[in-house]
Parts: C-alpha cells; sequence; structure tokens
C-alpha cells in the first residue's frame, strides 16, 4: 500500500510541477500584455512584477495542491478491497457511486464560479461596446493631436499666448498635407474645464430664476476649431478670426447647453456673464463625447455634456493663466496623409516658433478616444481571462468525470451492450450525469450572479445587471461546452468491443 501510495504521490508531484512551470510562463506573458492594457489608468499594475518572492509561493501553492489532492486519492485508491476487486459484479460500479460525489460537488463548483465570472465578463464587454458604439459627433478620420503645457511665466499674458499660436497654426497650415488646423483647451472624450455662469437676459433658465450662477463645461478654441473637427453648425456661426481682443466678446454653445439651459426659448443671441465678461451666444453647434464632469446627471466614462466655446483670443490673461495650471491646450490637425507622419513636422513647426516648448503626446484621435474607455476594456479582459479559465477548468472536471465513469463502468458497459443494449444508449447513460451536474452549476451560479452583479454595477454602462440575454448566452455557453465535454470520453464506447470487453 505504501508502495502505490508513493508512485501516485510521486506522479501527482511531477504534473503539479510541469503544470506549475507552464503556469508561472502563462502568468509571466499574462502580466505583461496587462501592464501594457491597463496603462496609466491602473497605475498600481506596473509596479507588480514576477519576481523570485512570488515564483517561490506560486511552486509552494503548486506543491501543497498537488500533496493534498494526490495524496488523497491514492489513500482512497489504497482502500480498495482487492478480493472483492478481482470478482464478478458491480464492484467498479459501486466504487464510482461510493467515491463520485466529490467530484460531482467539484464540477458543480466549477460550473457555478463559471457562471458568475462568464457573466461578468459579459457585462463588462456589453458596457465596452455600448461605449464604442456613441456617436462621437465629429468625423475621427485623419485627425492627430498634440498637447504642450503653457505654465511658463512666458505665457503670462494673452499676447504672447495669441502670438504663439497664431504663428504655429500658420506653420502647421503650411505643412504638405495639413488641410486645417486649430487649438482648444481639452478635447473630446476628455475632461474638459468645469466654470460658472450667468444668464442676464431671457426668461428665468430652465425653469428656475435668473439671479444665480450656473454651472457648464467650457473650452477655449481658436478660430477654425469646428470645422477641424467637422462638427455641425445647428445655428448661428462659430468661432471667426475676427472674434479678438478688443471686439465684443462672443461665446458658442453646444445643443446640450441649449437643452439643458434654455429648453424653450433658445439660446441663440442670449448673453451670458462668463470668465470675466459679458458674451453673446453667436452659435449653436452639435454636440460631442466628452469625459463626464460628475455633475449633470448621467453615468458613464464619457457623455454629452453642456458647454460653452470661448474665443482664446477673447480669454482674460489672468483667466487663461489659471486655465493652464490645470490644463494644457491642444494643437488639432486635420491631414490628407497618415497620422503617424505628422510627429516629426508638428513638432518642428512649434519649434520654429519657441525653441523652448516641447510638444507632447502626438497622437492621432482615435487614439484619444481609446484612451477614454481604456478602463472598461482592462475591466471586459481581466474579467474575460478569468471567465475563461474557470470555463476550461469545468470542461476538464465535466471531461474528467465522464472519462473516470466509462473507465470503473467498462465491463458493465460491456453486459449491457452484450444483452442488447445500443452504443448510443450507453452514452447518454454515461453523459447524463454531467448534463445534469452542469444544469446544477448553471442554476447555482445564476443565483450567485444576480447576488454579486450589484458589486460592479457603478462600473457599467448601457446595460442592466440583470440583463437576460447576458444571462442567457452564458448559460448556452456553458451548456455548450460541457456537452462537448461530456461527448469527446463517450465517443469511446463507439470502438467498445463486448466481447473482448467480457474476457477481459
Amino acid at each position: 500500500r505504501r508502495a502505490v501510495v508513493r508512485q501516485l504521490l510521486v506522479e501527482s508531484l511531477v504534473l503539479a510541477a510541469a503544470g506549475g512551470a507552464i503556469g508561472i510562463a502563462l502568468g509571466y506573458v499574462l502580466l505583461s500584455g496587462l501592464q501594457e492594457l491597463a496603462g496609466d489608468q491602473y497605475s498600481m499594475w506596473q509596479g507588480i512584477t514576477l519576481d523570485w518572492r512570488a515564483i517561490g509561493a506560486t511552486a509552494g501553492i503548486t506543491m501543497l495542491s498537488a500533496v493534498a489532492f494526490g495524496l488523497l486519492p491514492a489513500l482512497y485508491a489504497t482502500r480498495v478491497d482487492v478480493q472483492a476487486g478481482l470478482s464478478e459484479g458491480s464492484s467498479r460500479g459501486a466504487s464510482a457511486s461510493s467515491g463520485g460525489w466529490g467530484r460531482r460537488l467539484l464540477v458543480v463548483s466549477e460550473v457555478a464560479l463559471g457562471v458568475v465570472l462568464l457573466v461578468g465578463a459579459g457585462l463588462f464587454t456589453r458596457t465596452f461596446v455600448a461605449l464604442q458604439n456613441l456617436e462621437p459627433g465629429f468625423d475621427l478620420t485623419n485627425v492627430v493631436t498634440a498637447g504642450a503645457s503653457l505654465e511658463d511665466s512666458r505665457y503670462s499674458t494673452a499676447e504672447r499666448t495669441t502670438a504663439l499660436f497664431e504663428q504655429s497654426l500658420e506653420r502647421i497650415e503650411a505643412l504638405p498635407g495639413v488641410e486645417s488646423a486649430a487649438i482648444a483647451l481639452g478635447l473630446p472624450y476628455e475632461r474638459i474645464l468645469n466654470l460658472g455662469f450667468k444668464p442676464l437676459d431671457g426668461e428665468a433658465v430652465a425653469g428656475i430664476a435668473l439671479e444665480r450662477n450656473f454651472l457648464t463645461n467650457m473650452t477655449y478654441v481658436t478660430p477654425g476649431y469646428f470645422e477641424t473637427l467637422r462638427i455641425p453648425t445647428r445655428a448661428g456661426r462659430g468661432i471667426a478670426g475676427g472674434d479678438r481682443a478688443g471686439a465684443a466678446p462672443v461665446a458658442v454653445v453646444n445643443e446640450a447647453f441649449q437643452r439643458m439651459y434654455y429648453p424653450e426659448q433658445g439660446a441663440l443671441g442670449r448673453r451670458i456673464a462668463m470668465s470675466g465678461a459679458e458674451r453673446e451666444i453667436v452659435g449653436i453647434v452639435g454636440d460631442v463625447q466628452q469625459g463626464n464632469p460628475g455633475w449633470g446627471g448621467g453615468s458613464g466614462p464619457i457623455r454629452t455634456t453642456p458647454i460653452v466655446y470661448l474665443a482664446a483670443s477673447q480669454t482674460a490673461a489672468a483667466a487663461m493663466t489659471l486655465m493652464h495650471t490645470w490644463f494644457s491646450p491642444t494643437w488639432i490637425v486635420r491631414t490628407s496623409v497618415p497620422v503617424a507622419g505628422m510627429d516629426r513636422a508638428l513638432r518642428d513647426a512649434v519649434r520654429a516658433v519657441d525653441p523652448q516648448l516641447p510638444l507632447t503626446s502626438v497622437r492621432g484621435i482615435a487614439e484619444v478616444r481609446a484612451d477614454a474607455s481604456a478602463s472598461e476594456r482592462f475591466m471586459m479582459v481581466l474579467a474575460g481571462l478569468l471567465a475563461l479559465a474557470s470555463m476550461l477548468l469545468a470542461a476538464i472536471g465535466i471531461h474528467g468525470l465522464i472519462s473516470s465513469a466509462i473507465t470503473e463502468r467498462t465491463r458493465e458497459i460491456g453486459i449491457r451492450m452484450a444483452l442488447g443494449s445500443t452504443a448510443s444508449q450507453a452514452m447518454r447513460a454515461l453523459t447524463m450525469p454531467g448534463l445534469v451536474l452542469t444544469m446544477v452549476g448553471l442554476a447555482i451560479g445564476v443565483v450567485l450572479a444576480r447576488a454579486s452583479t450589484s458589486y460592479i454595477e457603478s462600473l457599467l454602462w448601457g446595460v442592466e445587471p440583470t440583463d437576460t440575454a447576458t444571462y442567457a448566452i452564458v448559460a448556452a455557453l456553458l451548456l455548450a461546452v460541457a456537452i462537448v465535454a461530456s461527448l469527446l470520453p463517450a465517443l469511446r464506447i463507439l470502438k467498445l468491443d463486448p466481447a473482448r470487453t467480457l474476457r477481459a
């Protein structure tokens, strides 16, 4: 008995060591991929390394698992009554019956865990897809962006800032392949400045008396901004070249601003006090997606928000200096050439105006859009990997359960087939337990998933935690996996020779 236990334990340790080595290698690859995917959104991932402590802990847990899950079956196997095992009858079937409850419980647990993780992965996927399907509100193609910090004291006056903007844009627009260019304090899909404003005329705003300030998002832009991004003008006009210091201060608002504050009377032609000046609203433009400012209702990382666009040349120096402590202006360029080829040309154009002002984050606006949903993409991939692992474990468990049942009941199956039972009947009898256990695991898993999804509700957007379609897809997927995992070992019955089995 001791020799048998030793042999089985050694086999378990060898298999565990091989599996642990593969797992560590796979973990290294996955960790590198997740760190790249996490980016700056989850900076804590960048400090995680697969050092000797992590490898040692993994090796220790692997060996302990091998001893625990190898020793117990070995001890159970050596308790078999040799005389009963060699006699005729259904001893193998009895053995399976007496020793199979632990395996059945593991299979049910694996399926239930798979349901929980797959539902989570499905909900995160639905959230990510919903965000990707949002209408941007502008044309994303062939647009490159670049930022620069203007906290430098050299740009503490409006004249210096305006000169930088105009001269750099003039050089950029002269570059081959450039169709148009503009500058704005922030981009679509990013969070921008929140600022108060006060209506100066008209009726009560959104049912509230005028004697108070209201909150909106605000950005300054240069002439050509709306044309460069191809944001449609719904009424009036955009920011023009004549909107300079000394001219009548103007503002352009988006449709979300009009819906929130002037739903009945309309915003065009209204006057507001904002950023130290009284301004006339001269245009209404279409909505674009912005980073969620955290006010005004709505959930999700991006949404349409009320925005007031001011002319950069009409923004007071003190206000602009304050803005530049939190936000940096962004050069926006629409080109007819690949975005990747504009990097050096843009840097050289700005450097020619100010050699001490480096451009940063030169990237296409499609990348800006991708970064806006980076957290949701990361959660989708992470939950998907965990769900895939759990589904694989469930499939292996079901496959092992059916394989074990066939091995233990080979003689019984041979007798049944010799007495007239067909191979399909034998396969059905052997695969049904696996499918029944899967159904039990599905039922338990659905209950657990319903209870656990409330903890991730704040991370979801565009989908309910109890989304019926997600649960139905998960159930169908796991059921299909269970059918395949059950049928693969059961196909051995088709090759079974009853006469040879009875002689064995």
